[in-house]
């Protein structure tokens, strides 16, 4: 028992001294490396503390420049607990213990307090960054970089550049970017958490942003909180140093830089070019994004509550107000998906965001998106609300060809905003369905409108178009099918009281119209059955030759009428159709 207890004091007094060694070796290497750091008139600092017990290092007042970056950091304070392992490895007999490819901590945790960064560059651009706090646990780097920084062979900021860390906290962020004369940007944060993050590997594991507030200029946007995963610092770096607008976005959507975003409250405001206070608004209660399998594919994209008023201006006198309940966009493939909006084949977009650029090649694309869909979607203006449930876009391809299927949805307009008579008619309820194959630029379509209280409209067609959704140039093969369900009871109410003299209105104007067409007498017979007994109105166009679309030459239509073939199914009388209306609007 004697020997025991010899032994065991033997081995405290032993590591006792070891551990005295260590902390007198690890005050020597502070004090030593901090001596050299402000022998070199970069770095200054009012005083700094080591508690061996908790290995806690304290730096008060410090400051670091780099005149050559124009750049200059300060903290109030900054202190770290220094790893115990890091401390033992001071001494490379201990490096049998490492493995190669493996991580050593540095730093077990660390905190800031005051933490400012500016930078001036040559060009008159400026860069600033405020912190309030920051806190941040496990700061390590690979075996390899530890031993350079040991051995002082290589530039230490370098190595911290590719390390990787347990959690980092910031209070209070505050970052400002001006270029020039130009108005800064600001941003501002309540609090930017990051988690998990490997450096070496491109990789942050988990971001958390809450309170995030932009301003450039007149122009601001506003995010309650946002989280993002497997974020790739790397990939942005490389991103932003793209020069030009086209390849910045091709390279931002060559591959994500996270595998998901969430984003709740947020609120953007742009204003005007011509007119600083007029400011439409965007507004959304939840974005979220997920990453695809492969790179620059979107899985899914969901947006909930979206709100985007437009106010009066030069070209919209009123103020217009849209609300989506819920759009999803589905399996997106980014880079087609910012060709397609570029391409030629979409004019409206130049015209949109008022761009100017030389005419390419035309190209037919391939499906980019599986699914596109909007819900709950109201529309005001002047005091009138334009209500759809749900308007969706499916969009696939078989082979060589490409499938689409639109669909509307309950779409309602009320009748008070008709300038026109609706008897019997409170509202206009639509929904709408079109299926559409498009190959080697050859489409067929088909679809039906049905418009309650009014009428079916049932048609198929061939046309010739550059790509799925772009206009329609050439078409041939028109078979339409228009059932009257109360059409031509309200048109003859709003032409008079009685309907025989409506009637014989409606008879003139066609009989004026067939007389200046090429084959009007052949026309005229069904156009006068379909009004005196509205019924089915058969619409067709003969032969195999087609018919271009040429808003610029109306000539197009002269071709039109002549091909032109009606055929009518004789329904109730039209005294009877308007006095069921009347009836209808009287319960």
């Amino acid at each position: 028992m004697k020997r025991a207890v010899i032994f065991l004091l033997v081995l405290l007094i032993a590591v006792a001294g070891l551990c005295y060694a260590a902390d007198r070796a690890v005050r020597a290497q502070l004090a030593e490396t901090l001596r050299q750091l402000q022998a070199d008139k970069r770095v200054s600092l009012a005083s700094w503390d080591y508690a061996s017990f908790s290995r806690r290092l304290v730096l008060r007042d410090v400051e670091y420049s780099s005149p050559e970056d124009g750049l200059t950091f300060t903290a109030r304070e900054l202190q770290a607990a220094i790893s115990l392992r890091a401390i033992l490895h001071a001494a490379p007999q201990l490096d049998f213990l490492l493995s190669p490819q493996g991580y050593l901590t540095l730093l077990d945790d660390w905190q800031g307090t005051d933490v400012t960064l500016r930078q001036n560059l040559a060009d008159g651009a400026k860069n600033d960054c405020a912190i309030a706090s920051v806190a941040g646990s496990t700061l390590a780097v690979s075996v390899e970089q530890f031993k350079n920084l040991r051995n002082a062979s290589a530039d230490a900021a370098a190595i911290l550049r590719g390390c990787a860390f347990r959690s980092l906290k910031l209070e209070k962020p505050a970052f400002t970017w001006q270029e020039g004369q130009m108005a800064p940007t600001q941003m501002e944060a309540g609090v930017l958490e990051l988690e998990k993050a490997d450096i070496r590997q491109d990789l942050i594991g988990r971001i958390l942003l809450t309170d995030l507030s932009c301003h450039a200029g007149e122009d601001s946007l506003r995010l309650k909180e946002t989280t993002l995963t497997e974020l790739r610092p790397v990939t942005i770096w490389e991103v932003f140093k793209k020069s030009s607008p086209d390849t910045f976005w091709e390279a931002l959507f060559a591959d994500l830089v996270c595998g998901t975003l969430q984003i709740k409250d947020g609120k953007l405001e742009i204003a005007a070019p011509n007119d600083a206070s007029s400011k439409p608004a965007y507004n959304f209660a939840m974005l979220e994004m997920t990453r695809g399998e492969k790179a620059g594919m979107l899985k899914q994209l969901v947006i909930d509550q979206v709100n985007l008023m437009l106010p009066p201006s030069a070209q919209l006198p009123t103020e217009i107000v849209v609300n989506f309940g819920r759009q999803e966009l589905h399996d997106v493939l980014l880079a087609e998906a910012i060709a397609f909006l570029k391409s030629d084949s979409l004019p409206w977009v130049d015209e949109l965001i008022g761009r100017d650029r030389p005419v390419g090649e035309k190209r037919s694309f391939q499906p980019f998106f599986s699914r596109h869909l909007v819900k709950d979607i109201r529309l005001t203006f002047n005091e009138v609300t334009v209500t759809t449930d749900q308007v969706e876009t499916l969009w696939n391809a078989e082979g060589d060809t490409q499938n689409a299927t639109n669909t509307i949805t309950d779409l309602v307009i009320p009748m008070s905003v008709m300038p026109f008579v609706h008897i019997g008619l409170k509202e206009l309820r639509c929904k709408f369905t079109e299926r559409q194959s498009l190959n080697n630029g050859i489409v067929t379509a088909s679809g039906s409108l049905t418009a309650d209280g009014l009428c079916d409209l049932d048609y198929n067609v061939e046309g010739q178009m550059a790509g799925m959704f772009s206009p329609m140039n050439t078409f041939r093969h028109l078979d339409m099918r228009l059932t009257d369900k109360g059409l031509m009871a309200l048109t003859a109410l709003n032409i008079a009281e009685e309907p025989a003299v409506a009637r014989m209105t409606m008879e003139s104007m066609a009989q004026m119209l067939a007389a200046n067409l090429p084959n009007g007498e052949t026309l005229l017979p069904a156009v006068k059955t379909f009004i005196a007994t509205p019924g089915e109105l058969k619409i067709g166009i003969d032969g195999d030759e087609w018919i271009p679309i040429q808003a610029e030459n109306p000539l197009w239509l002269l071709q039109l009428v002549t091909r032109l073939q009606l055929e009518a199914v004789p329904g109730s009388p039209l005294e009877e159709r308007v006095k069921a209306q009347r009836e209808k609007a009287a319960q």
